[in-house]
């Protein structure tokens, strides 16, 4: 079975929670940084050859032009998303090995998706991606 990827956007960009962002640090706002921090932590995770492996993610970071060596020092929330990405896999890897020994399409609805990259590891499924709109 091929991956299906399909991106729903729920807010447009001139929705309420965009319009009250502020900026963080050059450049990212607190939804590019929720965003971008999950990405940063799974890419050094799997570098480090840690709990999960994700290389999609280590190719997303590799290409981005961001200073990210304050990332570095936190060591305690990159254990956290490493937990939290190793939890999800598990229980996702179940249900598409459950679906698919029924001879059933899995389908997977991910509400707030951003940078997730799940679906290159598990690409046995129907997936809808579901997040905010970018501004």
């Amino acid at each position: 079975m091929a991956s299906k990827l399909r991106t729903i956007n729920t807010l447009s960009p001139e929705g309420p929670a965009i319009e009250r962002e502020e900026r963080h640090e050059e450049g990212m706002t607190a939804i590019s940084r929720t965003l971008f921090l999950p990405l940063f932590f799974r890419a050094q995770e799997t570098l480090e050859g840690g709990i999960i492996n994700d290389p999609t993610s280590v190719e997303i970071v590799r290409q981005l032009d961001y200073d990210n060596h304050n990332f570095h020092l936190d060591r305690e929330m990159q254990l956290i998303i490493s937990l939290r990405t190793m939890v999800i896999d598990r229980i996702v890897g179940k249900y598409i090995a459950d679906r698919c020994a029924e001879d059933r399409q899995p389908v997977i609805v991910n509400l707030g998706a951003g940078l997730d990259t799940r679906q290159q590891r598990y690409p046995n499924a129907h997936w809808y991606q579901v997040d905010l709109a970018t501004p």
